[in-house]
């Protein structure tokens, strides 16, 4: 309706007036596309009454939208804000269009008038500004009249084409389910002809189908269980004779090992366990586990909670840390800290550290971990290995002798190698998923090769070092569920 009085404009005007979004111009009309529909609108001056000094102007809005349109029309005089001023106001209902005449009196002479038109709708308007009255608009009105109707027209069907096409607007999945386990998909349809769903394997193998009635809702879903984790596309198909519309959400059905009812969305530890929960200062210290956290920490804590060690978790469930040396027996705990988003798991397990001599210039080694050697005799060690009253220490690491019996899928000739060189290590026994590699006196792997089927031999270079260290060749391959991890321990001397 209209509304006549001496009131506040209803917004600040400035000299320079724009609309925060930017109009799109066709012709003699203007036109505001926003995300919710179009508003398309012309404001022009039609006639000029002199005797009663008044000029007649034409509105003409079409509401492509699904809300209210509000209009305001007033002539401003002065800039200054807060000047009292007459103005019109209209409601344009939704999916509407008016063309409406307005009246303003013609200013004094000298003082410029501008005529406004305000176009609001939810979150967004258009401003329109109508030039001044000429001596002979009625023509050029006309002209741009039926300009104005032609492109609202073609507007109006624009939209209703659009708002006719089929769309899903809306497909709710979530990311990861249990396999063989039931869940919900939530959807929401546009105009609605024919809508379906269908679920496929990565190779487009085509698993589940199904029709939906209706243009919202949810339906329930369930995917393979399968032994090991799969992912899997559902895609939501809406047609009718305007065309068809497509929405796909990629869904991930976890294996039963890592599914775990809801703790499948959170971190959980399933399995950790120590290959040996006794080892001597210096040896390394092997962790199998597994895990559903994607990132995590192992350490090792002494008996005050000091971390002495510290490593990442890995893919392959296996990490080393290398006991730190003590001056007597004691007990510590190796801990596993998983994460995944917001969620934690934490468990341990305890591990007892020997007393172990600690090693001279030469790197006296005790063979493999977890083997105490005997007592060397003291007559047949180097020179420069101290040995303390009542001590032993152990032999430098020797090569295995001819004809002895292997243990493990691969083997290392000698145990001492000089900077530089050439660590050869032989594929004795292939297994699934078999990775070498050659690992620092800090577990840090310093170089990885995973080895082919048919593959039986490899290398490493000798890392450079200026006194002798200790390093080991790991070799960890699966074994069902499990992985198994077999450690053979060299020194690295300087050139």
């Amino acid at each position: 309706m209209d509304e006549r009085g001496a009131r506040p404009a209803p917004i600040t005007l400035f000299e320079a007036s724009r609309p925060p979004a930017t109009p799109i111009r066709r012709g003699a009309g203007s036109m505001l596309s926003i995300p919710i529909g179009n508003i398309a609108g012309d404001f022009r001056a039609v006639t000029l009454n002199r005797r009663r000094r008044t000029a007649t102007y034409e509105l003409m809005v079409a509401n492509e939208t699904h809300g209210p349109l509000a209009t305001f029309t007033y002539a401003v005089a002065r800039t200054r804000p807060g000047d009292a001023m007459t103005w019109n106001a209209i409601t344009v209902p939704p999916l509407s269009s008016i063309a409406i005449t307005v009246d303003f009196g013609l200013p004094k002479r000298g003082i410029r008038q501008r005529v406004v038109a305000e176009l609001h709708a939810i979150d967004a308007h258009l401003t329109l500004e109508a030039d001044p009255p000429k001596l002979h608009p009625q023509g050029i009105a006309r002209r741009f009249a039926i300009i104005a109707t032609g492109f609202l027209l073609f507007s109006l069907g624009a939209g209703a084409y659009a708002a006719g096409r089929p769309q899903v607007v809306a497909l709710a999945a979530p990311a990861e389910v249990a396999g063989g386990k039931p869940f919900s998909v939530a959807y929401a349809l546009g105009p609605l002809g024919n809508a379906e769903y269908t679920v496929e394997t990565p190779d487009g193998v085509e698993i589940r189908h199904g029709r939906l009635p209706s243009r919202e809702g949810a339906f329930d879903l369930q995917l393979p269980a399968k032994a090991v984790t799969s992912g899997y596309d559902l895609r939501l198909v809406a047609t009718n004779r305007l065309g068809d519309s497509v929405r796909v959400a990629h869904i991930v059905a976890l294996a039963p090992q890592y599914a775990g009812g809801a703790g499948g969305h959170r971190a959980h530890i399933y399995k950790m366990a120590l290959q040996q929960d006794e080892v001597r200062g210096g040896e390394p210290i092997v962790l199998d586990y597994k895990a559903s956290g994607a990132t995590g920490t192992i350490k090792l804590l002494d008996q005050d909670g000091t971390v002495r060690a510290e490593a990442l978790l890995n893919h392959r469930g296996n990490s080393i840390l290398i006991a730190p040396y003590v001056e007597a027996d004691q007990d510590f705990r190796v801990v596993l800290q998983a994460r995944r988003g917001l969620s934690r798991a934490e468990s341990s397990v305890a591990l007892r550290i020997l007393r172990t001599p600690l090693p001279a210039s030469d790197f006296a080694s005790s063979g493999t971990p977890g083997n105490v050697s005997a007592p060397a005799d003291p007559a047949q060690l180097p020179s420069d290995v101290a040995v303390e009253p009542g001590e032993s220490a152990a032999p430098p690491i020797a090569a295995e002798p001819p004809g002895t019996k292997t243990t493990g899928p691969i083997a290392v000739s000698t145990s001492e190698f000089v900077a530089g060189s050439t660590i050869p290590v032989q594929i004795v026994r292939p297994e699934k998923g078999l990775r070498v590699s050659l690992v620092s006196p800090l577990g840090e792997e310093v170089a990885g090769i995973d080895v082919q089927a048919g593959q039986q031999s490899l290398t490493f270079p000798a890392p450079q070092v200026a006194t002798a260290t200790k390093y080991m060749i790991v070799a960890t391959y699966a074994r069902g569920y499990e992985q198994e991890t077999v450690i053979r321990p060299i020194v690295v001397r300087a050139r």
